[in-house]
């Protein structure tokens, strides 16, 4: 089976008597294999690299997943499970055990709603609860950490939601008024802008009568007030403040595209588009002799040149896989990327011609990954050439860690702008940190 994108590059998979595909590859390399079992279940799958990513799958005599493995080499410790999930009598997920051991837990009451889930941390478990009234509507909800309950109100016919009350029971949203489809045309949001301080933001929605679309929205900000501030101030008349009111309408091409934004001094803003919904070219002001942006495209959809406003002319190309590997920038440089990383990740950047207008910049980046394709380690140049290196540092699943007790860790060797990662023992990044 073959198949060719716009640009004629193929990409060709080897499919089994279920259609699924056992290999695929295309002119640069192998991207994916698979086997599965006499009934179409998958055994395992793996990436580019054989072995080192390939992952198996376990099922219960029902064909359901109960988990998921890697075959380490000899002397790395054996299988490493990735999860085992547990179900319920109706067939629900109910537990999933990561590869720490940490259980996650997921309950349900009679009516299969989710009413509470329950996640492992340090020094004692999350808990989120959801509430539900009668007819299926959530009532509240509670975050971990929360002493009480997030509030939530509906009104009218079609129970459209015009209330959320925060724990601290203090109002932050209002959906006030709809129309007869459902569609909220007045919602209030409070916004705090300053410590002790909030505004209200009213958000008003007119619908064209003719066609249903939008025709203008207008943004009101109250006057600014002390928190709570559940009584809000709002300026009068509406219209001709253009300090606290702002009114945006809305044109549209004849495809039913927004093209034409109006301010309330009556500023356009112009963006047009081609048959396939491409922006081709924007007005960022009334009048083209103020500035354009135009872009044009490859046949495969890829964006291959950029005319800004100033008179910049941007280009880009693109490989078989349609990744970005050339960008000239004018006043900049070329910036070219590398993908050579074990399942196709981008390795390295660096600049050609560079105009250094700073002085000493080194705008290069190379990055690292094991046979898994998990990053271990990437490098940064800053000021006049001193170069920062992220080494890895494995810690065993279970060996006690000042930082992430239980997960594999990658420490920062030295420099102010060197990169850190932190992953879990299944490989999972979890946090990066400066």
């Amino acid at each position: 089976m073959e198949l060719r994108d716009p640009r004629n590059h193929w990409t060709r998979a080897w499919p089994n008597r279920w259609g699924q595909a056992r290999l695929s590859w295309d002119a640069l390399g192998v991207l994916a294999r698979s086997t599965f079992n006499g009934d179409g279940f998958l055994r395992w799958s793996e990436g580019k690299t054989a072995d080192s990513s390939r992952s198996y799958v376990a099922y219960d005599h029902l064909w359901r997943v109960t988990g998921r493995y890697l075959v380490r080499p000899a002397g790395e410790g054996g299988v490493l499970r990735l999860d085992s999930l547990l179900y319920d009598a109706n067939h629900r997920v109910v537990q999933r055990i990561d590869a720490r051991g940490q259980v996650w837990k997921t309950d349900f009451d009679t009516r299969g709603n989710a009413i509470r889930s329950i996640r492992p941390n340090t020094p004692g478990p999350d808990t989120t609860q959801v509430w539900y009234r009668s007819d299926g509507m959530v009532d509240s909800t509670r975050a971990p950490g929360d002493a009480a309950a997030t509030l939530y109100k509906y009104s009218g016919p079609l129970k459209i939601l015009s209330q959320t009350i925060t724990p601290s029971r203090d109002t932050v949203a209002r959906n006030l008024m709809w129309d007869a489809f459902g569609r909220p045309y007045q919602v209030e949001r409070k916004v705090p802008v300053a410590l002790g301080k909030v505004q209200w933001r009213r958000t008003q929605t007119f619908f064209s009568a003719s066609s249903n679309l939008v025709d203008s929205i207008r943004t009101i900000r109250s006057f600014t007030c002390d928190t709570p501030c559940a009584t809000p101030t709002w300026p009068v008349p509406l219209d001709s403040d253009s300090v606290l009111v702002e009114r945006v309408r809305v044109r549209y091409d004849r495809a039913g595209r927004d093209s034409v934004r109006i301010s309330e001094r009556g500023i356009k803003t112009v963006t047009i588009r081609d048959r396939l919904g491409r922006v081709v070219r924007a007005y960022p002001y009334e009048y083209p002799s103020q500035g354009v942006d135009s872009f044009a495209y490859d046949i495969a959809g890829n964006l291959r040149k950029t005319w800004t406003r100033r008179g910049h002319l941007i280009t880009a190309d693109y490989d078989s896989r349609n990744r970005d590997t050339l960008t000239v920038i004018p006043t900049v440089g070329t910036v070219r990327k590398a993908y050579a990383g074990p399942l196709g990740q981008l390795t390295r950047i660096w600049v050609t011609g560079l105009v250094d207008s700073v002085g000493g910049a080194r705008p290069d980046l190379s990055l690292v990954y094991d046979q898994r394709g998990r990053l271990k380690a990437d490098t940064v140049w800053s000021g006049g050439g001193s170069r920062h290196h992220l080494c890895p540092r494995p810690v065993r699943a279970g060996q006690p860690h000042d930082r992430c007790p239980g997960q594999l860790a990658h420490a920062i060797r030295s420099g102010p702008w060197a990169r850190g990662c932190l992953d879990d023992a299944a490989g999972r990044h979890v946090a990066a940190e400066l």
